[in-house]
């Protein structure tokens, strides 16, 4: 997973590689109105981290892959039942609902890694090597626009991706809501990832002839990535912005719902 991001990051600087022109990070940003300053002038996507917030956010997408790999994609429940106040018993594996498509991407990714990691271990030269490195990072990436992608209808909380960022809202050791402030900081890097990601789906497809990167990305956005939508980033964009409202104020229970 840090392969693919730091790939995708590299396109993003100046040099002979580089795809991201101002336009398209202005474009990228317009799905936050969050984000629109007092100027009314769109703050534009920023590439630019610093090494230790370079790791924590490459840290949440492969943790988002781990959430993935033990909740989402098993038959087997991860999580154990707890009851509601009607005495019902629900876990987050009865709610969330992965497309087909999304379990035959993950599939081939665990057949992938399997794979290699079986190499490893018992010392096998495999020619194709980079191959399976470069087929394993398609494949992470095709698997992250189909979850971006997800168009969830009412039913927001089928989303692996929501379901994930749900978790993040509550602390693990005492069950209680997350400060708002630290929960938008999580939510901001789930955001930035998916920025990073659109982009570079997007370049790559523009190197394949199939289309200009900025058109490509304001189609994503517009489509994707913006409160009014029924999709995963619809919700947590909104999420988002009644953070940065209410992160300076107590919010009761019943409002956090």
């Amino acid at each position: 997973m840090e392969s693919l991001l730091r790939d995708a990051h590299r396109l993003c600087f100046d040099g002979p590689d580089c795809m991201l022109t101002y336009q398209c990070r202005v474009v990228l940003s317009r799905f936050q109105p969050s984000q629109v300053d007092l100027t009314g002038k769109t703050r534009p996507f920023d590439p630019y981290k610093g090494p230790k917030s370079l790791v924590t956010y490459f840290g949440m997408a492969l943790r988002f892959v781990s959430y993935f790999s033990r909740v989402v994609a098993p038959d087997e429940y991860h999580f154990s039942p707890a009851a509601d106040n009607d005495g019902k018993t629900m876990r987050p594996e009865d709610i969330i609902q992965a497309t087909e498509e999304q379990l035959v991407v993950w599939q081939d990714i665990h057949e992938m890694a399997k794979q290699m990691r079986m190499n490893e271990q018992t010392g096998t030269d495999d020619d194709d090597e980079e191959g399976y490195n470069s087929d394993l990072k398609n494949r992470l990436l095709q698997l992250w626009m189909l979850i971006i992608c997800h168009a969830t209808g009412a039913r927001r909380y089928e989303s692996p991706l929501l379901s994930f960022c749900a978790m993040l809202s509550i602390k693990p050791s005492t069950k209680s809501w997350m400060e708002p402030g630290n929960f938008n900081s999580n939510l901001s890097a789930i955001i930035w990832i998916v920025q990073l990601l659109v982009f570079y789906d997007s370049a790559l497809k523009e190197q394949q002839g199939s289309g200009k990167t900025l058109k490509l990305v304001k189609a994503y956005c517009d489509q994707y990535l913006q409160q009014t939508v029924e999709t995963p980033m619809g919700e947590i964009l909104r999420w988002r912005l009644l953070l940065f409202k209410v992160s300076g104020a107590s919010v009761g229970t019943h409002e956090a719902s």
